[in-house]
């Protein structure tokens, strides 16, 4: 696997329970913070994805007004229709 090297500060109490969760998982520092960013980048993409899909099914025309929206949202129904 291609790696680049990078320093990132953490505070030290993070630092203390990564570092005892690393032992407790047999594994290292590094890896749980590669499998975190994986993660990361990962409920990112499906966010994208579930965006662009709903986008996808949009109708010009059919929206409310952004004064509309926020006037509905004020009053907890911010649904269109």
């Amino acid at each position: 696997m291609n790696m680049k090297r990078t320093m990132v500060l953490i505070p030290v109490d993070t630092h203390k329970k990564l570092r005892h969760l690393a032992v407790e998982r047999d594994t290292s520092m590094g890896q749980m913070v590669r499998e975190a960013l994986e993660e990361l980048l990962r409920e990112d993409r499906e966010d994208i994805a579930r965006a662009e899909s709903v986008l996808k099914t949009f109708k010009p025309g059919t929206g409310i007004s952004y004064e509309t929206y926020r006037s509905r949202r004020r009053l907890g129904r911010a649904k269109s229709g």
